[in-house]
């Protein structure tokens, strides 16, 4: 398998209400008419654009070239905000939580590099997955800076150097980001993160307040710290954002209630989503279906395992339900 043959998306994107849609429609500077053989690069500015509310479906690593960019991360009940400039570093893994980005107020220019598992493959020429990664929002790293600088000017040369040089530079990122922010790499590691006991507190209290609007500073005054430590403590302790260990917790719940067969809108109220509309939103960004046919779904499994034991001529013994005495 060539990295031609598996060529990224032609554009960086993200989600937006739903959908996967196109940074921008026109960017400063593609690599996706070049024959760059790296990950999908773009250099992109604030002309012509708005406000936008992205959610992270592939991780994103970005350093501000030129002015400045100002965001919000939208944790629950609270918006825990950002100023990049020149020289910043951010890294968005797969699947972090919402930013709000203020692209109208903002000037600015951006690399911006989209790290793609079916790329990372062909350039590694094997099965390789980067995992896990700890987010890193607004931080100087020379060593990215350096690296996303090389590959935008090789780039915006029509790639000069080959391809061995677009590969190079792209598993060296792959690579750094792997050996300095990987979860499992930093488990080891003197990262900053919660004690057992603060780590339970934490727990207790987001899994005892789920039918609530749990905010970032609330969380943070559990364990005395600031909502910015908080959040980066938070992330090295459990390897994502405040935002979507909630999420995950709600919608694990929402399973067991959809199991039990409560109606959706009581499950959503009990939960603390707005509305069903909002729990429906929430559970399918989670786990890929709405929760009607995560329902229709079980419904499903029993039919077939009705259908599987009517057909059984030995003798058996059935194991009691969650619902039957003795589970």
């Amino acid at each position: 398998m060539t990295v031609a043959s598996v060529r990224a998306r032609e554009q960086i994107t993200g989600i937006v209400g739903g959908q996967i849609v196109a940074a921008t429609d026109a960017p400063l500077l593609t690599s996706a008419t070049t024959p760059w053989s790296g990950f999908l690069l773009e250099k992109h500015d604030a002309t012509g654009r708005q406000d936008v509310c992205w959610g992270w479906h592939r991780t994103h690593v970005a350093l501000i070239t030129k002015g400045s960019l100002t965001f919000r991360i939208n944790e629950p009940a609270n918006n825990l905000s950002f100023l990049a400039k020149a020289g910043s570093v951010c890294v968005f893994p797969s699947g972090f939580a919402e930013t709000h980005f203020s692209l109208a107020e903002s000037e600015f220019e951006a690399i911006a590099v989209e790290l793609d598992p079916a790329r990372l493959e062909a350039l590694a020429g094997r099965k390789a997955v980067i995992g896990a990664l700890t987010p890193q929002i607004v931080v100087e790293d020379t060593e990215i800076a350096g690296l996303l600088k090389k590959m935008a000017s090789d780039v915006a040369q029509g790639c000069p150097s080959g391809p061995l040089y677009g590969q190079s530079l792209s598993l060296a990122l792959a690579s750094y980001l792997w050996d300095r922010f990987s979860v499992k790499r930093q488990k080891g590691r003197l990262l900053r993160q919660f004690s057992g006991s603060e780590a339970r507190r934490v727990m207790d209290y987001i899994h005892a307040n789920l039918d609530h609007a749990l905010s970032l500073s609330d969380l943070a005054e559990i364990v005395q710290l600031s909502p910015r430590h908080f959040f980066r403590i938070f992330s090295n302790t459990f390897g994502t954002t405040p935002h979507r260990y909630i999420l995950d917790e709600r919608v694990a719940q929402a399973k067991e209630l959809i199991t039990k067969g409560l109606m959706l809108v009581e499950i959503a109220t009990q939960l603390g989503f707005a509305n069903q509309s909002h729990f429906s939103g929430e559970f399918r960004k989670v786990t890929g279906m709405t929760p009607g046919q995560f329902r229709r779904s079980l419904s499903n499994q029993e039919r077939l395992s009705s259908a599987d034991t009517e057909g059984h001529t030995e003798p058996f013994t059935t194991l009691p339900s969650r619902n039957q005495p003795g589970w």
